[in-house]
């Protein structure tokens, strides 16, 4: 649009698509000992050349002392693919798994192999996030809290009416 002042202008709308990885399935795996573990990352909207799994901080697909696991990545169109699996599962094996494409946000998924048969740690396990807090607060401190601020929100409210 001539604006008069020989600027033109034009408004447009910009959407940013940022694009991220997805683990297929639960956020939270459970297997038994020698079960097999399959990981599937699907990225969107990139094609990255490699992806990286890692196992906590240690990255799992050139490692040659775990010959149990395999990763195959393939691009089908404007998706990308990569599969991690890991064959007779060990208890070694639990933990937390990162799909990290490069320039891609990452996922993650927790997995937990417990022993055949062994089915009250798996039950023990099912509500333990890497994110959990590892202590909540007592009902002493939440009791204190609420009464520390009703304290002072009446005492602020009663400031500010008119007197008599």
């Amino acid at each position: 649009m001539y604006t008069g002042t020989g600027v033109l202008s034009q408004f447009v709308n910009l959407h940013v698509n940022t694009p991220r990885a997805v683990v297929l399935g639960p956020q939270e795996l459970h297997v038994q000992e020698g079960d097999t573990i399959t990981l599937v990352c699907v990225i969107q909207q990139s094609k990255p050349p490699f992806v990286f799994w890692y196992h906590g901080d240690q990255m799992v697909n050139y490692d040659g002392s775990r010959n149990r696991l395999n990763v195959i990545t393939q691009v089908e169109g404007s998706r990308t693919n990569s599969r991690l699996t890991i064959t007779d599962a060990r208890y070694t094996d639990s933990g937390n798994y990162s799909c990290l494409p490069p320039n891609v946000k990452p996922a993650y998924v927790l997995v937990f192999v417990s022993q055949a048969g062994d089915t009250v740690a798996a039950v023990q396990r099912r509500g333990h996030t890497s994110t959990a807090p590892t202590t909540l607060p007592s009902a002493t401190s939440v009791a204190v809290s609420v009464s520390v601020c009703f304290t002072l929100c009446v005492s602020v409210f009663t400031h500010f009416l008119p007197t008599r």
